[in-house]
């Protein structure tokens, strides 16, 4: 008879906790459907990068194996050993992937067809040769339309200012060439294109500057100030534009960055995901933002209420603006209503970790 109390007790406990499709992430989650066959995928482990095709199935890059799932993590397809950290980011073309390691004057470039599944590695030669006056840094390698090449951005520290390279490297002949090079007192610091001609490349030298490029990287516009601020992260989709730096005031365009719309309220961006349609979605200290206007006006799409995943989540991935992932470490969290209710796929419950 104590016994059955205590397990209608139980039951009434677990009850009053709610739908578990629609864990909160500011709670501790107490859903107890995630696969416990997922520890090898988490345990010591950690998410890198995650995204939905459009076929709605999960896939994710992780510090030593890379995932692919259909159905929530009920069943998943792994494969151990076949990444890393490097020294670029990683860059994404639909299924294929590319990252360099190594360092900058002998870097590695890792290129996958297959999101990640497995890998061709090579030592690119370059022309002409990189030196090494007096520094020199790897900033991008990312993937041109075509998949048969690379871009690699370098820049070289110099007298009095800094020189820019941008190499096309062919991922058969493994040989770089430069296809632009400009030396002045620019820094750059990341590079995005939106499609195998359109291109943006973020630049410090007191303040943040935009370029452009309509040709694939051969030629770049003149310069622009964005902002006075010293941005480093750049996003685009379309022709809607990113500039933030986990601060308080940042940078939105709608318009491929002829003009630009700087939110002060007060929120801290962290990660910044650009839906379809041109909805922005922000990881802040606070929760989840949303823009349906580019950037002008923000409404919550997410309040963490104060609550113990605040200063776990890193990440934010957008497919459209109903369906979204957020993720760190080894947590892993689902919305498919823009981000008012949240499942949990991948954490480490004690019972998945046994």
């Amino acid at each position: 008879m104590k016994n059955t109390f205590f397990l209608l007790l139980c039951s009434a406990i677990i009850c009053s906790c709610g739908n578990k499709d629609k864990i909160l992430l500011s709670q501790t989650p107490m859903t107890y459907d995630v696969n416990p066959a997922v520890k090898p995928l988490i345990s010591s482990n950690s998410l890198l990068y995650a995204w939905i095709d459009n076929n709605g199935a999960i896939s994710g890059l992780t510090a030593n194996a890379a995932f692919k799932t259909t159905d929530l993590f009920a069943h998943f397809d792994m494969m151990a050993g076949a990444t890393g950290s490097g020294i670029t980011p990683y860059s994404f073309n639909k299924d294929t992937v590319v990252f360099a390691t190594g360092t900058a004057l002998s870097p590695v470039v890792h290129y996958s067809e297959n999101d990640g599944f497995s890998w061709a590695s090579f030592t690119p030669s370059f022309s002409p040769a990189l030196s090494n006056a007096t520094g020199t840094e790897i900033l991008v390698a990312m993937i041109c339309n075509d998949k048969q090449s690379v871009l690699a951005l370098y820049y070289q520290y110099y007298a009095g200012g800094y020189k820019r390279t941008l190499y096309k490297i062919n991922t058969s002949t493994q040989q770089g060439t430069a296809m632009y090079v400009r030396a002045d007192t620019y820094t750059p610091v990341a590079m995005k294109f939106t499609n195998s001609q359109t291109g943006w490349m973020l630049l410090q030298s007191n303040g943040t500057y935009l370029s452009k490029t309509t040709d694939g990287g051969a030629t770049w516009s003149t310069p622009a100030l964005i902002d006075n601020r010293y941005l480093s992260n750049l996003e685009a989709a379309g022709g809607v534009l990113a500039v933030y730096n986990n601060s308080a005031l940042n940078c939105f365009s709608t318009d491929g960055g002829a003009t630009w719309k700087k939110t002060a309220a007060n929120n801290y961006i962290s990660s910044v995901a650009i839906a379809d349609g041109g909805i922005i979605y922000a990881l802040t200290t606070t929760g989840i933002i949303k823009s349906t206007d580019g950037g002008s006006n923000w409404n919550t799409a997410f309040n963490y209420d104060g609550g113990g995943l605040v200063n776990n989540l890193q990440h934010l991935y957008f497919r459209n603006e109903q369906q979204g992932l957020a993720y760190a470490g080894q947590q892993l969290f689902l919305t498919n209503d823009g981000g008012s209710t949240w499942k949990t796929l991948l954490y480490p419950f004690p019972y998945v970790m046994q």
